[in-house]
């Protein structure tokens, strides 16, 4: 008895003094409990024991990304020096602020909202039959799916089908941080504009360095402006079509540090260089003032970012698809094959098989599995890639709702429950691993540090943990277009961007498959075609321009 008393004395935690919170030094912040050496063993082998792969491999794309410069030993050192002060210091430092129970709950929080679509068509009318045939079929009922089927509804009479192998938003559409963006990724255009400079330099070496950040700049350029208009085109269904969906446009702000710092300002010059005046500079003070964030150097703001519930926007738009004549949605309805049958494409499911003349890619990660049979042109058209998200009760209370928050290691919003949803994460995956939901809880638990550091400490009980999976091109640009000469089109490559990529990129397969011209063009060939990748004489070239003079 006396062993168990000593022992249970020396894991015993000094509880958090909530009082002096406000009072609080950034030093004292930063160690916000005392925690006794014995309960940073315990911590230290739980999450040692709970280890998996997927834990390495986080940890190899963390060196990559944060520690992506100098020597490779140097940069393991610096990485072990983290991991070590993660797992001694922070993570137990961290525990009288944050409750994790043993069983958290892993459904994605966005998809414990209910689903007006759940088991469609099964749940109201148990009999109905795959019709044999259709004009168009969309495979996948996400984000891009449910925008051509939208699109479809307003400009089309002929039959359209959508299949979707789980439930309306049950993958990435349901599964994400609820940020809109208003560009690709946390750093505006430049996300696009330094990965495709790096697909050039491994791709097209012998171009020169000033016609590849030109050409670079036209791509970014090109994907800005199709996503603002896109999310304009949002906002009007939003109103116009009476979607419930806890829209709110008041920015996103991004906060860094020293390491990402010299990122952020090549970001705000391409801005600056491109008139993209939507990203713009937010000193330290104007960082806290949005977001509660205390840092020490400049952020950035995106002004017309804007968080919602992306899986109550996509159940809106596809109800409102459903409720037309011409589109039927069939959940629960797995494809197994896809072939070419002459003109059409018969798809065979488990629930039968249907052939239609036009077929459309809107699977995202699952592309290499399910379309498997078309990817010849261009086998690493779609890579799958993991993220995390989680869910918390309580949190900073300076965490205004609505407003999205990014840092260099994780995404933060405060929802309309009051809660707090954040994720961290972003690792590549083998195509038959999407859609897994396999959470770290190594990740939840160092994100809940980050928290804790960037935010005056507060309690905060986490509720759900999840993963989902995005798709990226190779040169982590959208692919919106033809896959074939036959009549195969494919929306994806979003890269954790298809909140607001998708939807005026739902409109203009609409419009290619019938044949209407589009004035607008928010999506031209040259740049968003996934053809991009079968020639490199044809990458990029300028519109109107041949591919001998484009290799010139």
């Amino acid at each position: 008895m006396a062993i168990c008393g000593f022992v249970t004395q020396m894991l015993a935690r000094e509880p958090a003094d909530e009082r002096n919170i406000a009072e609080m030094t950034t030093p004292e912040r930063r160690r916000v409990g005392r925690v006794t050496v014995l309960a940073r063993v315990r911590t230290v082998f739980g999450l040692l024991s709970a280890m998996r792969m997927r834990d390495l491999k986080s940890a190899i794309r963390l060196i990559n990304v944060r520690y992506g410069r100098g020597l490779p030993f140097v940069r393991f050192l610096r990485f072990l020096g983290w991991a070590l002060n993660a797992v001694w210091s922070e993570i137990p430092d961290s525990q009288p602020w944050v409750t994790t129970d043993e069983k958290i709950f892993n459904t994605p929080y966005w998809l414990t909202a209910a689903n007006p679509l759940k088991n469609h068509p099964w749940a109201s009318d148990p009999r109905s039959r795959l019709p044999e045939r259709a004009h168009t079929v969309v495979v996948g009922a996400g984000f891009g799916g449910a925008a051509v089927a939208y699109h479809w509804s307003k400009q089309a009479t002929e039959p359209l089908v959508v299949l979707e192998g789980k439930e309306a938003a049950s993958g990435s559409a349901g599964r994400n941080g609820g940020i809109l963006v208003m560009a690709g990724g946390h750093l505006h255009g430049y996300y696009v504009y330094e990965r495709v400079i790096r697909y050039l330099l491994g791709n097209q070496a012998q171009m020169p360095n000033h016609d590849r950040r030109e050409l670079a700049e036209r791509f970014a350029d090109a994907y800005v402006r199709a996503t603002h208009s896109s999310h304009e085109m949002i906002k009007e269904t939003i109103v116009g079509e009476g979607i419930e969906c806890d829209y709110a446009r008041r920015g996103w702000v991004f906060f860094t540090d020293s390491i990402d710092a010299h990122t952020l300002e090549a970001s705000l010059a391409l801005a600056r260089r491109l008139g993209h005046d939507d990203w713009v500079r937010r000193t330290p003070v104007q960082v806290h003032e949005r977001s509660g964030v205390d840092v020490s150097t400049d952020g950035a703001e995106s002004l017309g970012g804007a968080t919602w519930h992306p899986a109550k926007w996509v159940w809106g738009i596809l109800s409102v698809a459903v409720r037309s004549s011409n589109v039927r949605l069939f959940t629960h309805t797995s494809v197994e094959k896809i072939e070419r049958d002459g003109d059409s494409y018969a798809i065979r499911t488990n629930r039968g098989t249907i052939r239609s003349r036009f077929l459309v890619n809107a699977t995202e990660s699952h592309t290499p599995v399910v379309f498997r049979d078309f990817l010849a042109p261009f086998p690493d058209l779609i890579t799958p890639y993991k993220e995390q998200g989680m869910h918390a009760e309580g949190g900073p209370d300076s965490m205004r709702p609505g407003v999205g928050v990014s840092g260099p290691l994780g995404f933060y919003t405060r929802v309309a429950d009051g809660g707090m949803l954040f994720g961290s994460d972003n690792t590549a995956v083998a195509p038959h691993e999407a859609g897994k939901n396999e959470p770290s809880r190594f990740i939840t638990r160092y994100s809940c540090v980050s928290i804790l550091k960037n935010w005056k400490p507060s309690h905060m009980r986490v509720t759900h943990e999840w993963t989902g999976t995005t798709s990226t091109t190779p040169d982590k640009f959208p692919v919106i277009g033809p896959m074939d000469d036959n009549g195969l089109y494919i929306i994806g490559g979003f890269a954790g961007a298809g909140s607001a990529v998708s939807f005026n990129a739902g409109q203009t397969i609409v419009r290619r498959i019938l044949g209407i011209a589009d004035a607008t063009n928010n999506h031209p060939e040259e740049y968003f075609s996934p053809m991009r990748f079968t020639d490199p004489q044809r990458y990029g070239r300028r519109p109107n321009q041949a591919p001998a003079e484009a290799a010139e």
